[in-house]
């Protein structure tokens, strides 16, 4: 039995929970549970943050010796310390966000959205407070992935002279390790700074679409119209593994007077945040920016000083939406979506097109939202990114 008799009400509505026939009910009525279930789980680690912080003030961890709260629970629940100190951090960094905590209490909002909101809040501590139901708000409407973005994309705009702290320490921040194991294994393993990450998971990617074409090549030539991704020589992490040694071996053979090439990394970035960086730059009067777009293809948020810098090292390639400069329309004389016409969806699509995937636009296919055959073109506002699975679903007429 409990101490408190709310446990042992909670533990009675468990039990009877448990004796539920998952196996004789429908599906979608399982999914539904299990948002239900999400909910609540959010709700008791809410409790649970509240209550660990409560008894770590208690002291009556102290009586057996335990040299804190966190490693007396760890003991009595068989479980790692490290999660007891998240909880009571978790606890106290609500203190801080009260809209964010009956977020949390309601089971709108889970503990990993608390921890990226803590973080937002001791990033920015001035500007938080105003805009903290604006941000709770985002955590419960939109996708992980999305409101990490906007999130991250919020901290850089509210305070640039901050967000360029930031990046100085990022810069110190960078280092890799490598070293080798009694065995013979060598082990990588490093941070880097985010356009510098981005410059080098662009070349290892484009060597790893290599490794997989040549994988699925010899997989056709052995099983035919059978082969499939069990029949590929390697898995995705072998040869993510092996695109890196192979980038070595590129580098190591390449002739040591050819041409650098120019830095490979795409950033969607609005006419107006460029030119109040340009302004930053050269010393003139900026007018200042609100909000706006300065990220990766992928949606990752750098700040406007990165874009520049970078800028500045490679080549700007202009996209103008809605506006004569450059219409992205190449109508029915072209079937795929190919260099700008590719570029301009992804400028605009930051995951596929499916609202419960989010892999990357980058890594996605640009299909016809009206589908060729029937006519649809190749155009800007007929094109979106979809994965290969969502493709294929689409195409079984099981999509949008």
């Amino acid at each position: 039995m409990c101490s408190i008799v709310e446990l042992d009400d909670v533990a009675g509505a468990v039990d009877l929970l448990a004796k539920v026939d998952w196996v004789d009910l429908p599906g979608d009525v399982i999914g539904e549970a299990l948002v239900d279930l999400s909910r609540l789980r959010a709700r008791l680690d809410a409790i649970e943050a509240a209550a660990t912080e409560v008894f770590h003030r208690s002291q009556a961890w102290t009586v057996d010796g335990s040299k804190s709260s966190g490693a007396w629970l760890a003991y009595r629940t068989r479980s790692p310390k490290g999660d007891h100190d998240r909880c009571r951090h978790r606890s106290r960094t609500l203190q801080h966000l009260p809209v964010a905590e009956a977020a949390f209490e309601a089971g709108e909002i889970t503990a990993r959205h608390v921890d990226v909101l803590g973080w937002a809040q001791a990033s920015r501590p001035d500007q938080f407070t105003a805009a903290e139901a604006f941000l709770v708000s985002k955590a419960t409407e939109l996708p992980w992935r999305s409101f990490r973005i906007a999130l991250r994309h919020w901290v850089n705009i509210v305070d640039p002279a901050a967000t360029n702290a930031d990046r100085r320490d990022h810069t110190g921040q960078r280092h890799l390790h490598a070293s080798r194991s009694l065995n013979g294994m060598g082990r990588i393993d490093g941070w880097l700074e985010p356009l510098a990450f981005e410059t080098f998971n662009t070349a290892l990617e484009r060597i790893e679409h290599e490794l997989f074409d040549n994988d699925w090549t010899h997989a056709r030539q052995r099983h035919g119209e059978q082969a499939n991704v069990t029949h590929l020589a390697r898995t995705p992490t072998q040869r993510r593994a092996d695109a890196l040694v192979e980038m070595a071996q590129r580098a190591a053979t390449a002739p040591t007077n050819g041409k650098r090439p120019l830095p490979l990394v795409n950033i969607v970035c609005d006419w107006h945040t460029f030119h109040t960086e340009l302004a930053k730059l050269t010393g003139t009067d900026p007018q200042p920016v609100d909000d706006g777009t300065c990220r990766l293809l992928d949606g990752e948020p750098i700040t406007p000083t990165d874009m520049f810098h970078q800028a500045l090292l490679g080549e700007v390639r202009r996209i103008v939406f809605d506006n004569p400069g450059v219409t992205i329309d190449m109508g029915r004389k072209a079937r795929l979506y190919t260099g700008n016409a590719r570029h301009a969806i992804l400028a605009h699509h930051q995951t596929c097109a499916h609202p419960t995937c989010d892999l990357p636009a980058t890594k996605c296919e640009i299909d016809h939202i009206k589908p060729w055959l029937n006519g649809g073109q190749t155009t800007q506002t007929n094109g979106q990114p979809l994965c290969d699975h969502h493709n294929r679903w689409k195409a079984r007429g099981a999509g949008p």
